[in-house]
């Protein structure tokens, strides 16, 4: 039996402080969807830490993007948050707290969660994070719930699913938490309605009496008797309820109390009652006034304010006009055909009306343009642009019916715009009608007239069948419907309905539109039809080419006739075969018409004078010499800032009528000719340049810095590797290039030993350059040298960086080194200065002495305050006395006294400064040595090398009783000594002996230098007395096997270390391959040659060592 005073109270649910879940969802028409986020807690909640993430069409359990809630939002409790498209209706707009563009359709699940992007829990979502649904999620057991419906929760529901959506879908209307309303049902939007927290309570009925006997409960409570023992029943005195008896034990019943006050009740069997069954309940709350708008409908009555639906008054009367649908309030009208609600199509006779322009550009820059055909103005009222997005749910049906805005309309051979809002200025200012969403290319639109039920296609760009991908082609051109302007052809006189296969085309020819690049509108807001296409297209087309390429107006008519790419041969071909053209030689015969060369008549008879250089018609320019010109500066700069600047190198003023520029595009196709001869030419009389002066050719859209110096402008100046030539008409002659007349270099070329520097840098030709040079790189065969060089040295040309115009506008050319030193300096000192913050001092020795990138080269002649640079005796002549007395100076540390001896400009006097001085008296020595081994004994010290030695100056350090004596073999040799330490040079040694000694000593320092600059240096102490390097016994093995195919091999015997190369030669002389070069070692070393991609011949096997030189012929049978 249970304990009389036990109380069964069972929670039905808890409060709790921030308790969020999702309300409401809408996928409607249009951009009408929104999500109604509701606080169930009992405190504000900051938004701040939640988010509503989501999943596009399926994906692998987790979201896709991460969105979070405006900032500062916050949701007060029993109040809701929405989130809406910013293009939702107004009655959504009304109770749109944040707006957010991505809302699902249908099947993009979104949660809201709590906590960051990569820690966070889910507590609700609509949808889910897994497998694509296909159009939408099944709720309620409705197909598709979450596509084209809206969707409440219940107001039992009080809490989040916890991302379960399934449990939370349910699959029938009594196991999910949601009601399903019908597409654009937001009547409960704005608010949502959760049943408050209630609680049960158990009261016990036994033998005469009710447990516990006064029960004090809340409104919406419910109280449960159960009966342990005994018929008993329950009855309220005031006759509020009665529950009917049962035997104990069992549930007599239960009653839910919504109303405040106090209730008295008895069990009516037997004496039951008399003995004391009788208990108390107290229902705790506040009674709900009255309700007092009078405009209420329950005016001073019980209960919530009940007003009339709009339109009606509160005994359902329509108090308003009813519309030609008897709709109460309605707004449909009849037409002018009639019929009620209608458009006017169904009496309307279809214009003729089609797409006469579409740009798919940056950003929002979208836009379509209708073009009117007719001869009278058309109302748009009957005509709608049908729209699918991406991939369509049904092929061939459209998905997305688009009215045209009120009012609308086109007169004749004008133009309707529809532009994104948010498009740039120049399409707003051509724009009739602003519409979001237009495509980005890949969204099929068509024009149709009619209503969504009976319509006719007029006209399509796209189609409505499947997605293209990024877009569709147009013309031969790659989606060109995204990231392009397409403009209709003016001999199109109608749409295709709905055959864009038509349309579009395959190539230009076949195709009706015409495809520009992005963000070209110059034909908006205007669009002209002419049935002569031909002609429109030839009356531009011939005056363009006479003005910018020299033609003649035969010229250019025949050109534009012919051309299908550029000029009107897709617009002018036509089936005629018969040529009318009277001044054709071929008038009247089949076939185009055919016309005589210039200055020549159909027989080819000469019809113009001839000139000195026996051409019919020409000016003499064909035989005369060229005159001094070449390009000084080149620049390939940032977007279009591009030019070429020619320089006059005469001493009389140059026509450049009588010149071109020729050039390749991206390499030539065929090398050694050029893609495009005579590119640009020069009016005659308006391209004089005088003696001194420059010439500029620059892209018509360059900076105004370059403008203002521009004399004539060209579109296509090179991008890096584009080869362009100063090329003399006529003949032809190559005065200057820049670039290779060949194959495709890539970015481009190098330059002075920068890579690419004809790309993305300026090019500013040396002052000491006094002509043009037709070689771009050396001619290893005759030894010319091109003008790109290998480096800064031997290059004609200064490479600054990309849009540096410091020299644009002029050029200085002088053959005085002097003059051009002082150039350079101008500009490196202050460069160094500002960018390596060196003092002017430093810089001004850096610069003087460097010469790769310093001014070393320009102003290597520079001999300071000395007549005769190196002439330390000051006697005006360079010889062997100055030699002596550098010589001695460094030997007795007496540099400082001497002046004119730093030849290399290093701020040392060194035996680098000797070797240069004997180049200058000796001629100098082509055959330097890199690399030199110094043997060092007990009893003295030689050396050996690849090459020339100009000098050896060292440090030794020994005891007292060392004893030194030079070689005698030498231009010069002088030593000190001073306490324990020697110092000593030889200067062009003649032999392979340095010096014989007596005691031990060490090298402390050594420079070991050939005619201008030090070699590599290895010291070998590994043997104990000189050996005399011409009895070393060298030997070349004979090769085996010989003949052979494809390798032969043979040995070296090295006896001692030194320099050794093996080279291979053919019998013209030519090196095919290296062997080995480098030092050796005492040892026999084995050679194997494979020859597997020589020709048949005989080849010559050459071994040097140490001066000595064998050599083997080889025979290659293959």
């Amino acid at each position: 039996m249970l304990n009389r005073m036990l109380m069964f109270i069972y929670l039905i649910t808890l409060g709790f402080s921030s308790n969020l879940f999702i309300s409401e969802a809408a996928e409607g028409t249009s951009n009408n969807k929104y999500l109604e986020f509701y606080n169930a807690g009992d405190e504000p909640v900051s938004l701040s830490t939640y988010a509503f993430p989501n999943a596009g069409n399926g994906s692998d359990g987790n979201y896709e993007y991460w969105n979070s809630f405006a900032e500062g939002a916050t949701i007060e409790p029993g109040q809701v948050y929405v989130v809406c498209h910013g293009s939702a209706d107004d009655a959504i707009q009304a109770e749109c707290d944040e707006t957010f563009t991505y809302l699902s359709n249908g099947d993009d699940g979104f949660c809201l969660v709590e906590g960051t992007t990569d820690d966070f829990e889910i507590l609700d979502c609509v949808g889910d994070w897994g497998e694509d649904p296909g159009n939408g999620w099944e709720v309620c057991g409705v197909a598709d719930g979450t596509k084209d419906h809206t969707i409440v929760r219940k107001s039992s529901v009080m809490n989040g699913n916890n991302g379960d959506w399934n449990f939370s879908a349910g699959s029938n209307t009594d196991d999910c938490e949601w009601i399903v309303l019908e597409l654009n049902d937001w009547t409960n939007l704005g608010f949502h309605e959760m049943d408050s927290s209630s609680m049960t309570y158990v009261v016990e009925a036994g033998g005469f009496y009710y447990a516990p006997e006064i029960l004090t409960i809340n409104m919406g409570d419910t109280v449960i008797w159960e009966n342990v023992q005994g018929f008993h029943d329950v009855v309220a005195y005031d006759g509020s309820f009665t529950l009917d008896p049962c035997s104990g034990p069992c549930t007599i019943g239960e009653i839910t109390f919504d109303t405040p006050g106090t209730y008295e009740y008895f069990c009516s069997i037997g004496n039951h009652e008399a003995q004391g069954m009788v208990a108390t309940i107290i229902v705790n709350g506040e009674i709900q006034l009255d309700c007092e708008d009078e405009a209420a409908c329950n005016f001073m009555e019980t209960g919530d304010c009940i007003y009339p639906e709009e339109n009606f008054d509160c005994d359902g009367n329509c108090i308003v006009d009813t519309d030609c649908n008897g709709v109460c309030g309605g707004d449909a009208v009849v037409d002018e055909c009639g019929d009620c609600g209608g458009n006017g199509s169904a009496c309307a006779e279809i214009a003729n009306l089609f797409y006469s322009e579409w740009a798919e550009g940056s950003s929002n820059n979208k836009y379509f343009e209708v073009y009117n055909n007719s001869d009278e103005s058309v109302s748009l009222g009957a005509y709608a642009f049908a729209t699918v997005g991406n991939a369509p749910d049904v092929p061939g049906e459209y998905e997305y019916w688009n009215n045209f805005a009120d009012g609308a309309a086109v007169a004749p051979g004008d133009v309707y715009v529809v532009c994104h809002g948010s498009a740039d200025d120049v399409i707003q200012a051509e724009c009739d009608e602003t519409f979001t969403y237009l495509s980005n290319g890949d969204d099929g639109n068509c024009l149709v007239f009619g209503t969504e039920d009976n319509y006719t296609i007029l006209d399509c760009i796209g189609d409505w069948e499947a997605d293209p991908g990024a877009g569709w082609d147009v013309a031969g051109v790659e989606a060109a419907t995204a990231n392009h302007t397409i403009v209709r052809k003016t001999s199109v006189a109608s749409g295709t309905g709905y055959d864009w296969a038509l349309s579009a085309g395959t190539n230009e020819e076949d195709s009706q539109w015409k495809v520009y690049d992005q963000d070209e509108w110059t034909y908006l807001g205007s669009h002209e039809f002419i049935a002569d296409a031909c002609q429109e297209c030839m009356d531009f087309c011939v005056p363009y080419v006479v003005e910018n390429y020299g033609y003649t107006e035969e010229e250019a008519t025949a050109w534009c006739l012919e051309d299908t790419n550029f000029g009107c041969g897709v617009e002018c071909a036509t089936d005629e075969d018969i040529c009318e053209d009277e001044t054709a030689c071929n008038f009247g015969d089949e076939g185009a018409c055919e016309y005589a060369e210039e200055n020549y008549d159909c027989e080819g008879n000469c019809t113009a004078e001839i000139d000195e250089c026996g051409e019919c018609g020409g000016d003499g320019s064909s035989c005369a010499p060229s005159a001094n010109l070449f390009f000084s500066e080149a620049a390939e700069g940032s977007s279009n800032n591009k030019y070429l600047e020619i320089f006059n190198a005469d001493d009389v003023t140059v026509d450049l009528s009588a010149y071109s520029l020729s050039s390749c595009s991206n390499g030539c196709d065929e090398v050694g000719a050029w893609d495009y001869p005579d590119n640009v030419t020069f009016q005659q009389g308006d391209a004089l340049l005088a003696p001194g002066e420059v010439y500029v050719v620059c892209h018509g859209s360059a900076d105004d810095f370059i403008q203002a110096e521009c004399d004539q402008t060209f579109t296509y100046l090179s991008n890096g590797d584009d080869v362009f030539a100063l090329t003399q008409l006529g003949t032809g002659l190559v005065l200057d290039v820049i670039g290779l007349v060949g194959p495709d270099p890539g970015s481009g070329w190098d330059v002075a030993g920068v890579e690419d520097a004809t790309k993305d840098h300026t090019l500013v030709r040396k002052s000491s350059v006094t002509s043009g040079n037709p070689l771009w790189l050396d001619n290893p065969d005759t030894g010319e040298q091109g003008s790109a060089g290998d480096d800064a040295e031997d290059s004609e040309w200064i490479v600054l960086d990309q849009d540096d115009w410091s020299y644009l506008g002029f050029h200085d050319m002088d053959a005085d080194e002097v003059d051009a030193c002082e150039e350079c300096m101008d500009f490196c000192v202050p460069y160094v200065v500002e960018n390596y913050g060196y003092t002017e001092e430093e810089a001004t020795a850096w610069c003087l002495a460097d010469t790769n990138f310093g001014c070393g080269v320009e102003c290597g002649d520079d001999t300071g305050g000395c007549e005769v640079n190196g002439d330390v005796n000051g006697d005006d002549i360079l010889n062997v006395l100055d030699v002596v007395q550098i010589v001695s100076a460094i030997v007795n540390t007496t540099t400082d006294e001497l002046e004119c001896a730093d030849m290399n400009a290093d701020g040392i006097i060194n035996v680098l400064d000797i070797v240069q001085i004997v180049g200058l008296i000796t001629g100098g020595r082509s055959a330097d040595a890199t690399e030199a081994v110094i043997y060092k004994a007990l009893d003295g010290l030689t050396f050996t090398s690849n090459g020339y030695i100009g000098g050896i100056q060292m440090v030794l350090s020994h005891n007292d009783n060392f004893q030194i004596e030079l070689t005698d073999n030498a231009l010069v040799t002088d030593y000190n000594t001073s306490n324990n330490q020697t110092i000593l040079i030889v200067v062009a040694p003649e032999s392979n002996d340095i010096f014989s000694s007596f005691g031990d000593y060490q090298i402390e320092e050594i420079i070991v230098a050939n005619s201008s600059e030090e070699v590599e240096v290895i010291i070998d102490d590994s043997i104990l007395d000189i050996v005399d390097p011409n009895d070393m016994q060298f030997n070349l093995s004979t090769a085996y096997p010989n003949p052979f195919n494809p390798s032969t091999s043979f040995s070296i015997d090295i006896p001692n270390s030194g320099y050794l190369t093996v080279k291979v030669f053919n019998v013209s002389g030519q090196l095919v391959e290296v062997l080995t070069s480098g030092f050796v070692s005492t040892n026999t070393y084995d050679f194997t040659w494979n020859a597997s991609n020589m020709a048949t011949g005989i080849y010559v096997i050459n071994a040097e060592f140490n001066g000595q030189s064998i050599t083997h012929n080889v025979s290659l049978i293959k």
